[in-house]
């Protein structure tokens, strides 16, 4: 094919994939009801406080869009807090949003660690960072536990993904969150000048209340179709207690594993049982056969 006809289809498919991205732009202005999907979530007002505030600036510049000169923003995030906050839940919500809303070209989310960037062998970390960046560029990647990159035993190969996410960073295209605890993520932002320079956001995901835990935990058996008697409600409010003292207790994922627990110990204890009422009744005796101290079997955190 001759080249200046092979330049000038480009140039037609790019301005064609930019008349649908305005008018995905248009529509979600005037439609898009993210405000469902965070007021789903049991509580986080901080971050759905935050989220909010983004989305209505971003509703702002699409308004004025043509009338105004801005700057491309720069999007990315970091989301400091502790484990089972909420904070991979949130970052899949970022990701409807931001496509929606025209920020990213597709509404592609990959969760990753640090692990998946770095290779086994010098020279490979580039290559396999880039392979990961170019497959996924122009959603959204999530690098759960980024801290890690600070405690990579070779600290060259750390230099290698960094210098491509950075390069990502800057064409504004694909947009970064860094996720991890919140001492920890301030060693990786001091890791390289350039992060910080390229990081738009910083949210932080407070640790559930007792009262909000109880709630992810009845949100959970009332989607399940199984209920709870009073005596045992009471139980699992006091192992709810118990489980917060501890350090690094878990928030939301501890009560995933309360719950799975539980029904797992009430299916082994009702399976020859003929009573649906039975059947569909989680008790106190239940509860109180299970040791919660052991890990066999499965952890409980």
């Amino acid at each position: 094919m001759d080249t200046s006809i092979e330049e000038m289809l480009k140039k037609i498919d790019s301005r064609l994939t930019e008349l649908e991205n305005e008018e995905r732009q248009k529509k979600a202005v005037e439609n898009y009801s993210y405000d469902e999907e965070l007021e789903n979530l049991i509580g986080l007002s901080e971050v759905k406080l935050e989220v909010t505030k983004l989305v209505n600036y971003l509703t702002f510049l699409q308004k004025i869009k043509g009338k105004a000169n801005i700057d491309k923003i720069n999007l990315n995030m970091v989301f400091k807090g502790n484990a089972g906050t909420g904070k991979t839940t949130v970052a899949r919500i970022m990701a409807n949003i931001l496509y929606e809303l025209g920020y990213l070209s597709n509404n592609m989310i990959i969760e990753t660690t640090p692990k998946d960037f770095i290779a086994g062998y010098v020279g490979q970390t580039a290559l396999k960072t880039r392979k990961l960046l170019d497959k996924y560029k122009g959603g959204l990647i999530f690098i759960d536990e980024a801290y890690s990159f600070v405690s990579t035993d070779d600290h060259s190969f750390t230099n290698d993904a960094i210098t491509e996410i950075i390069k990502e960073m800057e064409t504004k295209e694909t947009v970064f969150i860094f996720a991890g605890y919140d001492k920890e993520m301030e060693d990786f932002i001091d890791l390289n000048p350039g992060i910080k320079s390229r990081i738009g956001y910083n949210i932080e995901f407070a640790d559930y209340s007792e009262e909000e835990l109880l709630e992810i935990f009845l949100s959970k058996l009332n989607k399940s179709g199984l209920s709870i008697d009073d005596m045992g409600l009471e139980k699992v409010k006091e192992i709810i207690q118990n489980k917060k003292k501890e350090k690094n207790f878990g928030n939301g994922r501890m009560v995933d594993n309360l719950y799975n627990k539980i029904v797992l110990e009430h299916a082994n204890t009702n399976y020859e049982e003929e009573d649906m009422s039975k059947l569909l009744m989680i008790t106190s005796e239940t509860i109180n056969n299970i040791n919660f101290e052991s890990k066999r079997g499965g952890y409980f955190g």
